[in-house]
């Protein structure tokens, strides 16, 4: 599909509304240009935004969510960047999907200087000219308490002592002075506009407030002074989120202190379930997890949909300090998720070893059995030889794991092992005596897992290890079958080093050889015949097909 769009785009030489062309240039290269020209500006990088405008990038080039360059310059705050891209030509009153421009961008993420920056040339081209003087003092030219009033008193006739109309004005995008001077940690100016009787509660576009922005930005002086005005911890934006949640995700400790003794009800959640003990334990922030457990969070308090705990969360992106958190607020080791996994399992999935340690230090079920049909009733075992960490394995088994716990369809660790090619796992499995003829409910040993999946350093280990290379399934296919049948050629050599019978037959009456040459493929045939491998009877149609197709021969 994309290949027929390149085409007639080409043909025609269309271009996407928005979307810069550069003349002579492929139209691909050009979006990639593009594409990589934003990425440069998120990044803050400014030598590669100049070296990418000096090949073409297009300054005001849109992509589908319409953020362009200049709003992630203004989301990054890279005041050199934004200066760059104005003077390169950049729209500053282009909206993105959600409504935003780039002074607001800038503004919502904190960066007072590049807001600056922004709303001079804003004001020069009369973009927005809702964006008043006192929107603009409320920036603070870099949010310290004697710029800012530095600031309000060389503008005269907004200066502080100015009606309630005035300080709650709204732009476009329904920022009052308040929420700027909120967003960019501009205290003085939040004093200001308070006892000037600025409203704590107004919202702006994505319904969100004064104390709202200044949690989002780490400004923990702003958020006492507006708790201390009354501002409602219990305003949520138009995703569900409220303060304390969004302080939570960023890591904003202070903030989070605040907003708990103002009241803050740590049982609020997200549509979705999320609380903001999850946000915190699912970003590493064990500070406010610890804030938010001294304050009674809920522990146990799950995601709707899929019932995932601040534990999981934590042991999945390995957030040791946030799990001992969790644990020693008395988290449920046992729980788990839809899936029938809990934090050992996740912890194991995703090769999280401090979190590994800490969970069985904590006495997690090292033979845990994952409750869900989906999960096959895997142990923990069972998902760190599918994720090949071969410490994790390690740890584990000296914590007494089982290595012949199998799952509902029969397999052993090590068959799991195999099947996922970690042959380091293997290793430890194998060395701790795991049992290398144990089969599925198939009969397939883990010597077959590993050659039909083309394992072969699997394979080398459970051959070494003295593996019986002949070992037959249900259908009589021993692993040399296997390994044929999906031209696993260097699978097919260790096993025919070790002697595998070149002649086995299968139920069907089938051979390697037979097998080899079926599948169309002459790499596992010439091994089988470099081991004087012979043309049986029973082959004799697959030899026939052979010669006539030139297949091999």
């Amino acid at each position: 599909m994309q290949t027929v769009l390149r085409a007639v785009c080409c043909a025609q030489r269309v271009a996407t509304p928005g979307w810069g062309h550069a003349a002579g240039m492929d139209w691909w290269a050009q979006q990639r240009l593009n594409m990589m020209l934003r990425a440069a500006a998120s990044a803050g990088d400014c030598s590669r935004v100049h070296l990418l405008l000096s090949q073409g990038a297009d300054v005001n080039s849109l992509p589908p969510d319409r953020n362009s360059a200049l709003h992630a310059a203004a989301a990054s705050g890279c005041v050199d960047i934004v200066r760059l891209l104005l003077v390169r030509g950049a729209r500053s009153e282009v909206c993105n999907d959600a409504g935003y421009d780039v002074l607001h961008r800038a503004v919502c993420n904190g960066h007072a200087a590049a807001a600056c920056l922004i709303a001079q040339h804003a004001r020069a081209h009369d973009h927005d000219t809702t964006f008043s003087a006192l929107h603009v003092a409320a920036l603070g030219q870099g949010a310290h308490e004697e710029e800012a009033a530095v600031a309000v008193a060389a503008l005269g006739a907004v200066a502080v002592g100015a009606g309630a109309d005035t300080v709650n004005a709204a732009d476009a995008c329904g920022y009052t002075p308040l929420h700027v001077a909120a967003a960019v940690g501009n205290h003085a100016m939040v004093e200001h506009l308070l006892r000037d009787g600025a409203d704590t509660a107004r919202t702006c576009l994505s319904r969100v407030t004064p104390l709202y922005l200044a949690c989002c930005n780490g400004h923990a002086a702003c958020v006492r002074a507006l708790l201390r005005a009354g501002a409602s911890t219990a305003v949520v934006d138009e995703a569900g989120t409220s303060p304390l949640y969004i302080a939570s995700e960023r890591g904003h400790a202070e903030c989070v202190r605040a907003l708990l003794e103002g009241g803050a009800f740590t049982a609020t959640v997200t549509p979705t379930g999320a609380s903001a003990l999850f946000a915190a334990c699912q970003h590493g922030h064990a500070t406010c997890a610890q804030l938010l457990l001294d304050a009674g969070a809920d522990v146990e308090a799950a995601i709707h949909n899929n019932h995932v705990r601040p534990l999981h969360v934590a042991c999945m992106l390995g957030h040791v300090s946030c799990v001992r958190a969790l644990m020693e607020a008395h988290a449920r080791l046992e729980a788990a998720t839809s899936d029938g996994y809990t934090a050992l399992h996740i912890a194991c999935s995703n090769g999280k070893e401090e979190c590994v340690r800490a969970l069985l230090d904590g006495g997690a079920d090292v033979h845990a059995v994952a409750s869900s049909r989906a999960s096959y009733g895997c142990t923990p075992l069972h998902v760190a030889c599918v994720q090949g960490s071969a410490v994790d394995v390690r740890v584990l088994l000296d914590a007494a794991a089982k290595t012949e716990a199998r799952t509902t369809d029969g397999c052993t660790a090590l068959f799991m092992a195999c099947s996922a090619g970690n042959a380091a796992c293997a290793r430890v499995l194998l060395d701790a005596g795991a049992n290398m003829e144990a089969t599925n409910w198939h009969h397939c040993t883990p010597l077959y897992a590993a050659c039909e999946a083309g394992h072969a350093a699997c394979a080398q280990e459970v051959v070494d290890a003295g593996a019986r290379v002949d070992a037959a399934d249900e259908d009589g296919d021993t692993p040399l079958h296997a390994a044929c049948a999906n031209t696993h050629v260097a699978c097919a050599r260790v096993l025919l080093g070790a002697g595998a019978h070149v002649h086995a037959t299968n139920k069907l009456g089938r051979t390697p050889l037979s097998i080899s040459w079926t599948s169309g493929r002459d790499g596992c045939a010439s091994a089988l015949l470099d081991a004087c491998a012979h043309r049986s009877v029973e082959c004799a149609h697959d030899v026939a097909h052979a010669h006539v197709s030139g297949a091999w021969l």
